[in-house]
């Protein structure tokens, strides 16, 4: 798939206010009306794992799980990893546990990012 994918941060001042409950429905949102390929990423670097639970899903990838691997995927392979919702939406989080937050390195979050660009529309 050749696109750029465009990319919604959503951020709030504190934990409790609906981000992730919005950055969810706004991802089924995207698909539902564009049928285009949508990711959400968990990158909350604190409360990790909000959006599997919204998505009342017990286990989605996570970037950490990916380590190593990431360096040798293309676009279309990491779309393969990546966990999906029953609307369509694909899903991933940042670790699984919060002691993995000193095994990501920047340049890993920096080629994660580029291959989404490519394997995502959202």
């Amino acid at each position: 798939m050749s696109t750029q994918a465009q990319v919604f941060a959503v951020t709030g001042a504190k934990d409790g206010i609906g981000k992730s409950n919005f950055c969810l429905n706004l991802a089924i949102a995207l698909q539902k009306i564009s049928n285009a390929r949508t990711l959400v990423i968990d990158f909350d670097t604190e409360n990790c794992g909000d959006i599997k639970n919204l998505a009342a899903l017990t286990e989605i990838t996570s970037i950490t799980e990916l380590g190593d691997s990431l360096h040798k995927l293309d676009s279309q392979a990491l779309a393969t990893r990546i966990s999906k919702h029953s609307s369509g939406v694909s899903l991933i989080e940042l670790y699984k546990r919060k002691n993995e937050l000193g095994s990501i390195d920047p340049q890993s979050i920096d080629t994660f990012m580029n291959l989404v660009r490519q394997a995502y529309n959202y």
